[in-house]
């Protein structure tokens, strides 16, 4: 749903690359100056891991392959190789 109200998007793994772009077209340019807060933050804040079986891609497609194919196709347009 995002995707359809959205203006732009980018991979949060480029978050380095994109920071002063992101912080301008959200109206907040001044959170710039905190780059080097904002990128220390730890990768695994929030994270489930452990809590949760992780599935595969052959999990994925057993239990519905139309569900699966979109979203390798959403995947691979948002640019991973999928």
């Amino acid at each position: 749903m995002a995707e359809g109200i959205s203006t732009a998007r980018f991979k949060v793994e480029n978050m380095s690359i994109v920071l002063q772009k992101f912080c301008v077209a959200i109206g907040r340019p001044a959170l710039f100056h905190m780059a080097n807060w904002l990128l220390s933050t730890p990768k695994n804040v929030n994270t489930r891991k452990g809590h949760y079986k992780p599935l595969t891609w052959d999990m994925l497609f057993e239990a519905d392959k139309d569900l699966a194919e979109q979203i390798v196709k959403k995947g691979r347009s948002y640019g991973y190789s999928i």
